[in-house]
């Protein structure tokens, strides 16, 4: 039933004075006032039979609250509030409590152009002096609100995660939060980047981290040649596991619409050698091995290949791949330009 809306101010000013001549008093007075109601006792300057009245007035037609609209409208609200079209997940190596920004050299190549995938990101986006607003307050009012809201939110957005923030990996296997991996199964769009700065072995400590390896600079049958080659090995393997657990979550786990996979950096940890195919090979090999056919991404983009000869490779690898996993349902698309077109431009 529609009313005026003369009729409503004229329900809601008394109901509106009220709340608010309440909400104003000091705590003594609020206190005293709670133990007469409990004794039944009247409080002086309380007008109960007129919120009483406007309350019957409005029976049958007032509004019982946000849970009672239909979902179709809820959802519509929410799509509203939370969908924002790409979200930039922040460094966590890089960021501190004041930033929640990824920094430059996270978004940029070293020379200064922007990723394919951070294309549309705020110039200010790592300005630790820009406040920005939260939207998972919608998410505090109730958990049946908090999982609408985020089927939403996570469903219909893209999520850029960048390098070394621990990545979709971190999220799905080390934490102990059940809701954590709920959301990682809620994204239907994310974007991901197979980067030689992914590993974990730390150049600067090789002698401490690669272990047995070091001892072959005192050995004098192995020239250092040999012991080059050994270490650059140790470093591509640790890169190459911190990939595959990338394509694992994102490939196997997560129910992806899309996934994009960005090649820009894909190097090993010195930077000497281009790891595009073995890349390439390591996502087919992971579909292969996936046990649930049915979560692997309608769509898979690519970007970052250096030229045309890496992009009809990848295109070869990807169709005999696909195939071979009876995923010819899956579509590879090649978007952006290549890397030596951005750094002829």
């Amino acid at each position: 039933m529609d009313v005026s809306l003369v009729q409503a101010m004229q329900w809601e000013n008394p109901v509106a004075a009220h709340f608010a001549n309440e909400r104003t008093k000091d705590w003594k007075t609020r206190l005293r006032e709670y133990w007469a109601r409990q004794n039944g006792l009247s409080v002086a300057g309380e007008s109960v039979d007129e919120l009483e009245h406007c309350r019957k007035e409005r029976i049958g037609i007032e509004f019982y609250g946000f849970t009672s609209l239909p979902r179709e409208i809820r959802d519509n609200i929410y799509k509203y509030l939370l969908v924002k079209g790409t979200v930039f997940l922040p460094n966590h190596y890089y960021s501190t409590t004041r930033c929640l920004g990824c920094p430059i050299d996270a978004t940029r190549t070293h020379t200064g152009k922007t990723y394919e995938r951070y294309k549309g990101i705020p110039a200010d986006w790592d300005d630790c002096e820009v406040e920005r607003r939260s939207i998972a307050l919608i998410s505090g009012v109730s958990k049946a609100i908090q999982d609408e809201a985020e089927a939403i939110y996570f469903g219909y957005n893209r999520f850029v995660w960048p390098y070394w923030s621990n990545t979709v990996n971190y999220a799905h296997r080390y934490s102990s939060n059940p809701r954590q991996e709920k959301r990682l199964c809620l994204m239907r769009d994310i974007s991901v980047t197979f980067d030689m700065r992914e590993t974990t072995v730390d150049t600067r400590t090789a002698s401490q981290t690669i272990g047995p390896i070091a001892d072959l600079r005192f050995n004098s049958n192995e020239s250092n040649s040999i012991y080059k080659q050994k270490i650059h090995g140790q470093f591509q393997h640790s890169l190459k596991l911190e990939w595959r657990k990338i394509a694992e979550v994102a490939l196997c786990f997560m129910k992806l619409n899309r996934l994009q996979i960005s090649f820009e950096d894909c190097y090993c940890p010195l930077g000497c050698c281009r790891l595009f195919e073995e890349a390439l090979n390591l996502v087919i090999a992971v579909i292969r091995r996936s046990e649930h056919p049915d979560k692997g991404p309608r769509f898979i983009e690519i970007c970052g290949w250096n030229d045309q000869d890496e992009k009809e490779a990848a295109a070869k690898i990807m169709e005999n791949g696909l195939a071979l996993a009876d995923r010819a349902t899956t579509k590879v698309e090649f978007i952006g330009k290549s890397m030596k077109e951005v750094y002829n431009e």
